[in-house]
């Protein structure tokens, strides 16, 4: 696991575990499109891959025959992507896909039919802190799942609790003194101040300070059975979890 406390030099730059490109090492991300493309197996998906990125995702599974929709917030995700950065959908592509530039945590339902998978992979759902905003986030993509359909996450408590339980991830400030890793005093909430941010006479969370959240299998068993989908399985070989629609057989 990267170093939490670890920048990029710039001010409020995302985390490296939020990295469009990169978030997970190289031989971790080839097992989680190995894993994506085995899960999907046998026909070709229609498949929604919220917070897209640059499109570590998209690219290998519209190369394998699948349909995808690549959402994402920002306009960085475009360089890349034909078409106009400005606009709302960019046309389909034999390399890309469609892109959607959009309020994906509100608005998934923006990207169209049901989906036989829904991807939030690259540490993404880390980014939804709150636990409301969460089952919100997961009832919509429940209502854009196909009966058959998948939601894929992370398999944040296998990659990333036992960082914690080891000793990493504690709060402190970096050596350089560039980053402070701070948690919430009674919840698994955290937040990485960066640069000038850094304060290291203040310990506890601001209303200012970006939240994310280190979630776990129960937390995630939660969130399955408040929407409507299967409890969480793990694919720990390809660091996913895995739920479907509740009455879907597995």
């Amino acid at each position: 696991m990267t170093d939490p406390l670890r920048n990029d030099g710039e001010q409020d730059a995302a985390p490296p575990w939020l990295d469009e490109a990169e978030p997970h090492a190289p031989e971790r991300s080839q097992a989680q499109v190995r894993g994506v493309l085995k899960h999907l197996a046998g026909s070709s998906a229609h498949v929604l891959d919220l917070g897209c990125g640059a499109g570590r995702l998209l690219r290998p599974l519209v190369e394998a025959g699948h349909a995808v929709v690549g959402m994402d917030l920002g306009a960085e995700v475009l360089k890349e992507l034909p078409g106009d950065p400005d606009a709302s959908l960019i046309p389909p592509h034999p390399v890309h896909g469609d892109f959607l530039k959009g309020d994906w945590p509100s608005h998934p339902d923006r990207a169209g039919a049901p989906f036989d998978a829904v991807l939030l992979l690259g540490n993404t759902f880390m980014t939804i802190a709150e636990l409301d905003d969460a089952v919100a986030l997961v009832r919509r993509v429940r209502e854009r799942l196909a009966p058959h359909g998948r939601f894929i996450l992370d398999d944040l408590p296998q990659d990333l609790w036992p960082e914690l339980t080891e000793g990493n991830w504690q709060s402190g400030i970096s050596e350089d003194e560039t980053s402070q890793l701070i948690w919430a005093a009674d919840d698994q909430v955290f937040t990485i101040r960066q640069n000038e941010r850094v304060d290291p006479e203040a310990w506890s969370l601001r209303p200012q300070d970006r939240r994310f959240r280190l979630w776990t299998m129960s937390g995630l068993t939660m969130l399955a059975r408040l929407t409507g989908l299967s409890d969480p399985r793990h694919d720990a070989a390809h660091g996913l979890i895995l739920f479907s629609c509740a009455d879907r057989p597995d």
